[in-house]
């Protein structure tokens, strides 16, 4: 049995029982103690499981942020369709803020052909991708490292990012619906509400998928956000919303 299907398997009892203790699972599978072990230790990198004393817990997907290489990994030609269209918001010149997302990364590397930036991220993978930019200034937040992302975020990060104001705040989000955008994680709202709140402008980008997530923490509602910048047509009670509060939608 592939791991995909393993996982499959493990997720479908999660899904009945919520929280089972290993023994359970051992009882109702096909596989070994030594591989069960295996395949939640790699579902728990995910963030699909939470394992405790012997208990498995399904995670609620609304309330975790996906691990950083798999969320690099997906959706690619959407993210750069994406970042393409946000590019003609830049000018040479401006005062960026930067989230840690995946669709913000590909937008980083559009940035070579733009001079005289100064740039602040909480991104990791972000700032390292910017590091040969030229006629620019990268800022990188202080503070501590999410595990398993590539984002900084806590309260040294919340200071440094409230000590500059910017011309634009790009940034995306884990989903996204009438009442505004949410993510998986407190700390990551935190960060893009500062951000929203220390820029004269602001900009989502967002794929048809984050429609379809789930969210817990509201990081923005549609009055903070100036331009959209989306690859599909946006369902109608969305539209409706974002017009009514002036925004801009690419």
């Amino acid at each position: 049995m592939s791991y995909e299907d393993q996982k499959s398997t493990i997720i479908q009892i999660l899904k009945h029982e919520r929280v089972s203790s290993t023994e359970n699972l051992v009882s109702k599978l096909y596989f070994s103690r030594s591989t069960l072990r295996r395949v939640l230790i790699q579902m728990e990198d995910e963030g699909l499981v939470r394992r405790s004393h012997g208990r498995v817990e399904l995670v609620d997907p609304s309330r975790h942020e996906n691990p950083a290489n798999r969320r690099f990994e997906v959706h690619q030609d959407e993210k750069l369709q994406v970042s393409k269209k946000a590019l003609p918001l830049i000018r040479n010149g401006m005062v960026i803020f930067l989230d840690s997302s995946s669709t913000i990364y590909r937008l980083s590397g559009f940035l070579k052909e733009f001079e005289d930036l100064k740039i602040i991220t909480n991104g990791l993978h972000v700032a390292m991708n910017l590091r040969n930019l030229r006629r620019s200034e990268i800022y990188i937040c202080p503070g501590r490292i999410r595990p398993g992302s590539t984002s900084v975020i806590g309260e040294i990060a919340v200071d440094f990012i409230d000590s500059f104001h910017a011309d634009l705040a790009i940034f995306s989000c884990k989903s996204i619906d009438p009442r505004g955008g949410y993510e998986g994680d407190s700390s990551q709202a935190m960060i893009k509400m500062l951000m929203a709140r220390q820029s004269k402008e602001t900009a989502l980008l967002f794929d048809h998928h984050k429609i379809h997530e789930k969210g817990y923490y509201r990081s923005f509602t549609f009055p903070d956000i100036n331009y959209l910048v989306c690859d599909c047509e946006l369902p109608n009670a969305l539209k409706v919303i974002t017009e009514e509060h002036g925004c801009q939608i690419l």
